[in-house]
């Protein structure tokens, strides 16, 4: 199986409070914990990049990064870090009344 990378931009601040799920993860999270949301999708990683600054500029609880589950293209927007499906879930549901996509998904990219 390919490695999963993660291309971090600059980090959005951190909300003191957000009105999005938690995600904790256990201790043995294993794929159970290797859900994402994403948002959007991007064949330039340039192109990906700006889209995360943006966002994080208008939703910094959202921590929004660029994520590849195979090194390159696509790049994808990836919002929440890993989390278990629930969760992913969850997060999905109430993102769409911030405005972003409505055809946003949660995927499970366990290694």
């Amino acid at each position: 199986m390919q490695s999963q990378k993660q291309i971090l931009t600059n980090p959005a601040p951190k909300p003191v409070a957000a009105n999005l799920p938690r995600v904790s993860l256990p201790a043995s999270a294993g794929s159970r914990a290797d859900w994402r949301v994403i948002t959007f999708t991007y064949n330039r990683r340039t192109d990906a990049e700006k889209k995360v600054s943006g966002l994080a500029r208008t939703h910094p609880e959202l921590e929004p990064v660029v994520f590849t589950p195979s090194g390159h293209a696509p790049y994808l927007i990836s919002i929440g870090g890993r989390m278990d499906r629930d969760a992913a879930y969850a997060l999905a549901r109430r993102s769409r009344s911030l405005g972003l996509p409505h055809d946003m998904y949660a995927q499970n990219y366990s290694r």
